[in-house]
């Protein structure tokens, strides 16, 4: 007996990964010849039908031998892909309160996962950035989390920043004047107001009686509204009084 063995190969063997070690590969390999039964045949392979092969591709070299010592050796190939995308944790959407003119800094948890790769092999990203600072209103953050193959899969969600701070009124404290005339008198005077997340100018003040009004005689209550554009708005009053000057009396001693 001079004749090996024929070994029956399979083709190529492509599978996909399900696990970061790769995937478990099964196959099946025979051997024929004219010459010996096939008990007589011994057939080995390595790795072995059943072996966990990993992420790319792997040459499994196999042999096959009759009782009279005739060889033959033959090899194929085994394609463990990874075509599964990581998948994204994102957060629900956040709300934060504004806490300066430019909003507000938000810091968020981005994770990822996947079955065929470790959390440190997948490259997350997003835009903005955590501890970015948000301005007033709705921003959208979009991530992406991509593993070694490539494989990639994006998702966003919301950041709420909102202006929930009423302007702080600075009011003066009560007025007193002395009137001109039957009317009363000219009053001046000076309301302002301050927000940390607004400027002045965007501060809309208001009071019942204007500064520069006349005021009559006796006491008046001014009450003053400070709003934002968020609408939030703040309100206080002072006093004015006006008073009738007593006449002076000029007494001649004699």
């Amino acid at each position: 007996d001079t004749t090996a063995p024929t070994l029956q190969l399979p083709a190529t063997i492509t599978a996909d990964a399900t696990s970061p070690q790769g995937a478990t590969i099964t196959y099946t390999v025979a051997a024929t010849d004219p010459d010996d039964a096939n008990d007589q045949i011994t057939t080995n392979c390595t790795p072995a039908s059943g072996s966990v092969m990993p992420v790319g591709t792997t040459t499994v070299n196999c042999s096959t031998n009759d009782v009279a010592g005739n060889a033959s050796t033959g090899s194929f190939q085994v394609v463990v892909q990874d075509t599964t995308a990581p998948t994204l944790q994102l957060p629900a959407t956040i709300t934060v309160d504004a806490t300066s003119l430019q909003g507000a800094t938000v810091n968020y948890a981005v994770t990822a996962t996947d079955p065929t790769n470790t959390a440190d092999q997948i490259a997350v990203s997003c835009t903005p950035v955590m501890n970015s600072v948000f301005s007033v209103g709705a921003t959208t953050v979009d991530c992406s989390a991509q593993d070694p193959a490539g494989n990639k899969s994006t998702g966003s969600f919301r950041v709420i920043v909102q202006d929930v701070t009423a302007p702080t009124l600075q009011l003066p404290v009560t007025i007193t004047a002395d009137a001109t005339d039957q009317q009363g008198a000219v009053v001046n005077y000076a309301v302002t107001a301050t927000d940390p997340t607004n400027t002045p100018d965007q501060l809309a003040i208001s009071c019942t009686i204007p500064s520069g009004s006349v005021f009559p005689i006796g006491t008046t209550a001014v009450i003053c509204g400070a709003q934002d554009p968020s609408g939030n708005m703040s309100t206080g009053s002072f006093k004015v009084v006006v008073k009738i000057k007593a006449d002076t009396v000029q007494i001649n001693i004699l």
